[in-house]
C-alpha cells in the first residue's frame, strides 16, 4: 500500500521507504492509544509501553507535535538507533541545542553509540547517573519525560508520566544545568 502526500503529512513522517513508514505508523498508533497525539498544556500524561514501542519514538512524536524544541536528556543507556532519531531532528531544525547527561559507563557499554553522540550533540556530561528525564522546551508546550525506560530499543514494560507544566519543565531544567556546571568546575 503506497501513502498518499496527503498521509504523509497528517501523519508527520519523514518517509525513507514505504514499509518504514508504515511501521512508523503502526508504533505511532500503538503510542496514541496510550498517550493523545494532541498534548495539552499543564497536563498530566501516564504511559506504559507493554513493550511495543521505545522511548526515543514517544520522544520524535512529541517533538514533532510542539515543534522547535531545546532538548535535555539524562539516561543510564542509549544506543544507535535513538541516536539516529534524534540525529535527524536536529537535521530537520526540530532540535535546537541537545545536551545529553549520560552514566559514565556510557563509552564502554555503547562505545559506537557514544562516539555518534559526540558528533552532534551541543555537549555531553558523564557522571554517575541512573536517572531517566528528558526535558523539551519550546515556544507552546513545556515538556518533561520521567520514567523507567533507557534510550535504548527496549521490548520491557515501562511506565512514565508526561508533565507539560512549565514549573516542572524549569526546574528539572535548572537541576540540569546545575548538574552540568558542577561537573565543569570539578574538571577545573
Amino acid at each position: 500500500m503506497l501513502l498518499s502526500k496527503n498521509d504523509i503529512e497528517n501523519s508527520r513522517i519523514d518517509v525513507i521507504d514505504s514499509a518504514s513508514a508504515r511501521l512508523d505508523m503502526k508504533v505511532e498508533q500503538i503510542i496514541t492509544e496510550q498517550v493523545p497525539i494532541s498534548v495539552e498544556k499543564d497536563k498530566v500524561y501516564p504511559f506504559w509501553t507493554d513493550g511495543k514501542w521505545s522511548y526515543h519514538q514517544l520522544i520524535k512524536q512529541l517533538i514533532e507535535q510542539v515543534g522547535k524544541s531545546n532538548v535535555l536528556i539524562s539516561t543510564w543507556a542509549i544506543t544507535e538507533e535513538p541516536l539516529r532519531v534524534l540525529f535527524r531532528l536536529k537535521e530537520l531544525g526540530l532540535i535546537g541545542s541537545l545536551k545529553g547527561l549520560f552514566d559514565y559507563r556510557l563509552g564502554e557499554r555503547s562505545p559506537k553509540g557514544y562516539a555518534f553522540a559526540q558528533s552532534f550533540f551541543d555537549d555531553i556530561i558523564l557522571i554517575e547517573n541512573h536517572s531517566k528525564v528528558t526535558v523539551i522546551q519550546n515556544k507552546t508546550i513545556p515538556i518533561t519525560v520521567i520514567g523507567s525506560a533507557n534510550w535504548t530499543k527496549n521490548k520491557r514494560l515501562e511506565a512514565g508520566t508526561i508533565l507539560t507544566d512549565q514549573t516542572t519543565c524549569e526546574q528539572f531544567y535548572t537541576l540540569f544545568e546545575r548538574k552540568i556546571n558542577e561537573t565543569y568546575k570539578k574538571r577545573n
